[in-house]
């Protein structure tokens, strides 16, 4: 039988030809080098990754914030009449965020099982290729990581901005807001 052993960190190789030789496990090649063209390649990848990541993420914030913003100044009237019916601050605030949660949510689950795929395929197609190639196989760890973090945003971006938002907006009588209905 023959074995192919993947190690994780190029640090790790002697402990691991060690615990092979003690199991008496003949180690025939070992496979050590990565042109140095594919690490700076790779380097530049993962650069413009952690890039593009913060990028995207901060005008995803961004264009969260607005949208729900742009939404609440937009429904100046709805507001008026929740407090002409009789709702408390506190559950016109919960109102509107429940209902933005909800959207964020569905964006989320969406995102989440797309971008579950993506990953799913490049790893199957990076981690069965050369070993060159594995290389780019993306940790499930950092794919979970995003994802908390995605959540998080989408939870918490229209908590702030509702919470931004709203004081002003509930100051509003009713009828001066069902004039603009």
């Amino acid at each position: 039988h023959s074995y192919t052993v993947l190690i994780d960190e190029y640090e790790h190789m002697d402990q691991v030809i060690e615990q092979l030789e003690n199991r008496k496990i003949a180690v025939s090649s070992v496979e050590q080098f990565i042109p140095d063209s594919v690490q700076l390649l790779s380097a530049v990848f993962t650069g413009a990754g952690n890039f593009l990541t913060f990028a995207i993420l901060v005008l995803a914030v961004v264009n969260l914030f607005l949208s729900v913003s742009g939404a609440l100044a937009d429904r100046k009237g709805e507001v008026g009449l929740l407090k002409a019916i009789g709702y408390k601050d506190r559950q016109v605030f919960f109102c509107f965020y429940l209902e933005h949660v909800k959207i964020a949510l569905r964006a989320f689950v969406l995102g989440a099982l797309l971008s579950g795929a993506a990953v799913l395929c490049i790893n199957w197609i990076n981690g069965s290729g050369p070993f060159q190639n594995r290389i780019y196989v993306i940790r499930w760890e950092d794919f979970w990581l995003l994802c908390l973090l995605s959540f998080a945003i989408a939870v918490l971006v229209p908590l702030l901005c509702q919470l931004f938002m709203l004081p002003r907006l509930v100051k509003i009588q009713p009828r001066q807001a069902m004039g603009q209905l």
